[in-house]
C-alpha cells in the first residue's frame, strides 16, 4: 500500500451507495502544470499531473467544496507541508537553487532533476526525482526538518514515519515507488541517515527517462491511502478483507487522525470492486473536517501497479 494524493467514479449507483454510507469531504482539483521542460512531461506521461476525475467531477457537481492546498513550494524551503501536527519540510541534498514555474519546483543537476507539486499542481506534495538516463545516480538525498528543526524519521514497513523534536508524528512519507518510461516498476527502497532520506533506485534496465519520488501523505486538509493492485483485489472480496486493509493502512497514521475504520469496509468493496473491474486501483482520502470519514476513490496513475 502507499500513501498520499491520488480516479474515476463515474457510476451513479456507485455514488449513491457511497454517499449513503460516508460523508464526503475533498481538497479541491489539482491543476495541471503548464510546461514543454522534459523533466515535466514525464510526469504528465504518468498522470502525475492530472487532477483525479473523481474528484474534480465531485467538484463540478458541487458535491465536494473547493479547498486551497496547504503545501507550497519555493527555491530556500524546498516542499513544505503544513499539518495540524506541525510543519514538515523536504529539500534535495546538494543541488543548486531551483526554478519555479506555475506552481512546479525543478531543481536541475547534469543527469537528473528533482520537481517538487503540491496537491496544486500535482496529484500529491512530492518531491520526483527525474533521472535522464543510464549515467544518473542510484540515490537521492533529501533533507527533512519538522516544525523548522531535523526530523526525526523513521522506517516503518517501507514508509517513513516525520516526527519533530519532541517525537510527535507530523507526517508520514508514502514507501517508495519508481518507473520507466515503458510504465515498468523498478526495484526503489528508502534508508535513513541522520535527517536525510535516500532513495536508491536500481534503473540498471530501465528505458529512460525515470521517475521515482518520496511523497508525504498528509497535510493540513487530508490524509491519503493508496492501495496497490494486489491489495484493491483482497478489498473487492468483501467488506471484512477491506475493512483490514483499511485498519492496517491507518495505523501508519497512529497520532494523525482518528477513525474508526472497521465501519466503512462496505463503502470500500463497492468502489474496490469498480477499480478491479477498470484494472485500475482502490484509494481513500480521509478529510481532517468532521470525524476523519474515508471517501473511497479509483485511481490510474504510476502508482497503480
Amino acid at each position: 500500500m502507499s500513501f498520499a494524493p491520488p480516479r474515476t467514479l463515474t457510476t451513479l449507483s456507485v455514488l449513491s451507495i457511497v454517499a449513503a454510507l460516508i460523508a464526503v469531504s475533498t481538497p479541491g482539483p489539482a491543476a495541471a502544470a503548464e510546461s514543454v521542460e522534459p523533466e515535466v512531461a514525464a510526469l504528465e506521461q504518468h498522470g502525475l499531473l492530472t487532477p483525479p476525475d473523481d474528484l474534480e467531477g465531485m467538484t463540478r457537481t458541487g458535491t465536494a467544496e473547493v479547498e486551497p492546498s496547504s503545501a507550497s513550494v519555493d527555491s530556500p524551503d524546498g516542499l513544505t507541508i503544513p499539518t495540524p501536527e506541525g510543519t514538515m519540510s523536504l529539500v534535495p541534498a546538494g543541488l543548486p537553487e531551483s526554478d519555479e514555474v506555475g506552481g512546479v519546483l525543478q531543481y536541475r543537476a547534469d543527469t537528473y532533476s528533482i520537481v517538487a507539486t503540491t496537491t496544486a499542481s500535482g496529484v500529491a506534495n512530492a518531491m520526483y526525482a527525474v533521472l535522464s538516463g543510464p549515467d544518473a545516480p542510484d540515490s537521492y538525498r533529501y533533507e527533512v526538518t519538522a516544525d523548522g528543526y531535523p526530523a526525526l524519521l523513521v522506517e516503518l514497513g517501507g514508509a517513513i514515519l516525520v516526527r519533530n523534536a519532541d517525537g510527535e508524528i507530523v507526517n508520514v512519507i508514502n514507501p517508495a515507488w519508481a518507473i520507466d518510461a515503458s510504465g515498468t516498476s523498478l526495484p526503489t527502497h528508502y534508508e535513513i541517515e541522520g535527517n536525510e532520506i535516500i532513495q536508491v533506485v536500481d534503473h540498471r534496465t530501465a528505458t529512460y527517462p525515470v521517475v521515482a519520488d518520496p511523497a508525504g501523505a498528509c497535510d493540513a486538509l487530508s490524509c491519503t491511502i493508496f492501495f496497490n493492485k494486489s491489495e484493491t483485489k483482497t478489498a473487492s472480496e468483501g467488506a471484512a478483507a477491506a475493512a483490514g486493509l483499511l485498519c492496517g493502512a491507518m495505523a501508519f497514521l497512529s497520532g494523525i487522525g482518528g477513525l474508526v475504520c472497521g465501519a466503512y469496509g462496505a463503502a470500500l468493496t463497492i468502489v474496490a470492486i469498480q477499480a478491479r473491474n477498470q484494472g485500475d486501483c482502490l484509494a481513500f482520502r480521509a478529510s481532517r473536517y468532521g470525524l476523519y470519514t474515508p471517501y473511497p476513490f479509483i485511481y490510474d496513475d504510476a502508482r497503480c501497479r
